[in-house]
């Protein structure tokens, strides 16, 4: 059986991908967070739904599960890409030559960080999503140390990435 190799180049480009999956995930649920609050307020408004406690329960207690379920689906998300990236990097075969390239990627990915952070933020101060925010208490932790907490990840894959021996 012929042996295939694999030119799997992990580490610090994957970093890059959970930096932006993790951000797109942490907007998509808390824009579903606004959009299911506006449907609730929509239907409050409506008399014919409202008018029974039942129904407005259900929608109270739903948008409660969302909000918790997906304010933790984006700390697992972050977590388990964090892994993965990890250990991708662990079995990658990394010539130490890059080492000096994979700090300039680094610091590319590092700036990438602080603008979706910045942005995260910019968007967490608007007015009409600021309620939505508040819900997401994981979310607002992870992106107010978002930078940090890449730096750290980074840092750690830069020594998996070339601390492997063969």
């Amino acid at each position: 059986m012929k042996k295939r190799k694999m030119n799997k180049r992990g580490g610090i480009l994957d970093l890059f991908v959970l930096v932006f999956v993790v951000f797109a995930f942490a907007l998509i649920a808390i824009i579903g967070s606004r959009v299911f609050e506006n449907a609730r307020a929509n239907l409050e408004n409506n008399t014919q739904i409202s008018s029974t406690n039942a129904s407005m329960e259900i929608l109270y207690s739903t948008e409660d599960r969302y909000n918790n379920l997906f304010d933790g689906l984006v700390i697992t998300i972050f977590v388990l890409l964090l892994v993965g990236v990890g250990v991708g990097a662990y079995f990658s075969n990394t010539h130490p030559a890059m080492f000096f390239i994979s700090i300039f990627v680094l610091l590319f990915v590092l700036v990438i960080t602080a603008v979706f952070a910045n942005t995260f933020d910019t968007m967490a101060d608007q007015d009409s999503l600021t309620t939505a925010v508040e819900e997401f208490t994981f979310t607002s932790f992870l992106f107010d140390n978002y930078l940090l907490m890449i730096g750290v990840a980074a840092i750690i894959i830069m020594v998996l990435l070339y601390t492997r021996f063969s």
